[in-house]
């Protein structure tokens, strides 16, 4: 638990200190895993049709919302 502390601290100091690209490849990666879970949500299939419908709302909530954040990180990118 404390190494997932340390390494939290470390990414916020080393984002705070350095005003790159860094913080924005951090954003980047967390985009494109959310748009990773939202795929995987999509492609969920259990039988359940209210539980499929549901995870698919969610699952295209999320890689919507990974789309725009990306398109974001890109706008700010020079």
């Amino acid at each position: 638990m404390n190494r997932i502390f340390f390494y939290l601290i470390l990414f916020s100091h080393l984002t705070a200190n350095n005003n790159d690209t860094f913080g924005l490849s951090i954003l980047f990666i967390l985009f494109l895993l959310l748009i990773g879970g939202g795929y995987k949500l999509i492609r969920l299939r259990t039988g359940n049709y209210d539980v499929d419908y549901f995870t698919k709302l969610l699952g295209w909530g999320m890689a919507t919302i990974g789309i725009i954040g990306i398109f974001q990180c890109f706008q700010y990118v020079k």
